[in-house]
């Protein structure tokens, strides 16, 4: 299960009107097919999809093949699968009944991809990759970008401009667009548009925080850039980006910690915008 949190607005950020005049999903003339997966190849090692089912093949050898069904790491197996891309990262990505799932050359296995912040409901209907570890997906109801290095996502809603659903899959638009199928027509989405996320007032937040034992530090800007759909912190040094709470970070053992705050766009660009000393006291 995949969950693509939803966000409103934070600290009372509004969008510019350059983003809101964007439209960034444009009707297309013909409508798609939502039923092509295709395959991928990953050096020696093929990816494709048979009558709904993963199945990898081996070259051993010039001119040889070995065409066999994908393990998977998942004991309730991948479901039926729908749609394939190649992340750019050596991985293919599967979109499938009971979620997300990667293989690459080292590892022939579906390995499913459980996100930090819980489980999408519903079938993926179709997945396209960014090609830098980005990847956007989708069920019947919900749009949205999956980042597979830091396995967190953001689900599209009416401040994005998305497209009434129900939606039927995803197609490669070429280049970095995006093919969103809905039963009303098919919508062209080119991700990262315009500039990515910055410092409010182009000012980089610094602080010193004193903190008692077991106290949340605040360490969100008092306001966001448009555009901003997220704020995420993690300590200097650390890989993991943890969504705040109330503009505050949980968890932070006694001691000396340098906290990095993250801004972060519907496309799931980051932006680096506040970096804190924070002191928690014994």
């Amino acid at each position: 299960m995949i969950r693509l949190p939803c966000s409103p607005a934070l600290f009372g950020a509004v969008l510019s009107a350059s983003l809101a005049a964007q439209g960034p999903f444009v009707p297309v003339a013909e409508q798609a097919s939502a039923h092509s997966s295709g395959e991928v190849a990953l050096g020696s090692l093929t990816v494709s999809v048979r009558a709904g089912a993963l199945e990898l093949a081996s070259t051993a050898s010039p001119g040889t093949s070995t065409r066999r069904p994908a393990p998977c790491t998942d004991l309730a197996d991948t479901g039926r699968v729908t749609q394939l891309a190649a992340t750019g990262l050596g991985q293919c990505v599967v979109a499938a009944e009971r979620g997300l799932f990667v293989i690459d050359e080292a590892h022939p296995v579906a390995d499913l991809v459980s996100l930090r912040d819980g489980g999408l409901e519903g079938a993926l209907l179709g997945v396209v990759s960014a090609g830098d570890g980005r990847v956007f997906v989708c069920t019947r109801d919900t749009f949205g970008c999956v980042d597979l290095c830091h396995r967190y996502g953001f689900a599209f809603g009416k401040e994005q401009g998305v497209p009434e659903g129900p939606y039927l899959g995803l197609g490669d638009g070429g280049g970095r667009d995006v093919l969103l199928i809905t039963a009303a027509g098919t919508f062209r989405y080119r991700p990262d548009l315009g500039p990515p996320p910055q410092p409010f007032g182009g000012t980089f937040d610094r602080r010193d925080l004193q903190l008692q034992a077991g106290a949340a530090a605040p360490v969100a800007p008092s306001q966001v850039a448009a555009g901003v759909v997220q704020l995420r912190a993690r300590r200097q040094h650390h890989h993991l980006l943890v969504p705040l709470e109330a503009g505050a970070l949980p968890g932070l053992r006694p001691g000396s910690h340098t906290v990095e705050v993250y801004a972060i766009d519907r496309d799931l660009r980051r932006t680096l915008v506040g970096r804190h000393q924070a002191e928690v006291a014994p």
